[in-house]
């Protein structure tokens, strides 16, 4: 999955950071220049982030994946990349909830590094609060948004896999979560929730190794619009 990157939050270039470091006692006492070499792991979930940290030069990328094993070469694909480039704000908490991710340098990277004390950053500089703030916020609603148009992609193609099993509903699927979330190219806990989905809605009846399709025009109409759906009860 690969979401935007956040460009623009601050104007600052490394220049101005440089000066700013060197003519601003304020802002001095909460921040401070750090660099990274390409391929270095910055942070991860078992060293979360600590500061705020504001991208100068270069990028980094988050990658995530649930999976064991999944910054394993043939498991790259599978892994959520989102990028961050100059301009960018990540900060501690950002990527609360997320299994098993690492936050790495794509590139030679230079960052500042700011305090995580909001308290302190707002008394001297709350230029710098607020476009940590509005960062923060953009991060989470894009995140939910592309999390949101994973979920419907990934319900639609299922949707189509199992009218093509079925024969558009005329045959039972003999068939396991794990065999359909290989098809589909996810993970079996997703395939089993979708379908769980699906069976509340009354589309399909599942049991062990096998899903009945009860609704074929319900599927069908999932697969082109989800909307359709209201006016299938």
């Amino acid at each position: 999955m690969l979401i935007p990157s956040f460009d623009n939050t601050f104007e600052f270039t490394l220049d101005d950071i440089r000066e700013r470091l060197q003519t601003d006692r304020d802002f001095a006492r909460i921040a401070s220049l750090q660099t990274a070499e390409a391929s270095t792991v910055v942070a991860d979930s078992a060293r979360p982030l600590q500061n705020y940290t504001v991208i100068l030069d270069g990028s980094l990328h988050a990658e995530a994946n649930d999976a064991p094993g999944a910054f394993s070469s043939k498991d790259r694909q599978r892994l959520f990349v989102l990028p961050f480039t100059p301009g960018a704000v990540l900060g501690p908490g950002l990527f609360e909830g997320w299994d098993n991710y690492r936050l790495r340098a794509a590139t030679r990277v230079t960052v500042c590094e700011l305090v995580s004390n909001l308290n302190l950053i707002s008394e001297l500089c709350p230029e710098v609060l607020e476009a940590i703030l509005d960062s923060q916020i953009s991060f989470q609603q894009d995140l939910y948004t592309e999390q949101l148009e994973s979920h419907d992609t990934i319900r639609t193609r299922l949707a189509r896999l199992l009218l093509r099993l079925s024969d558009n509903g005329r045959d039972a699927i003999e068939t396991t979560h794990s065999d359909l979330a290989q098809r589909l190219g996810t993970y079996r806990e997703t395939v089993s929730n979708q379908l769980a989905s699906l069976k509340a809605m009354g589309l399909i009846h599942s049991r062990y190794k096998e899903i009945e399709v009860l609704r074929a025009d319900g599927l069908m109409a999932l697969s082109e619009n989800w909307d359709i759906l209201e006016d299938l009860a």
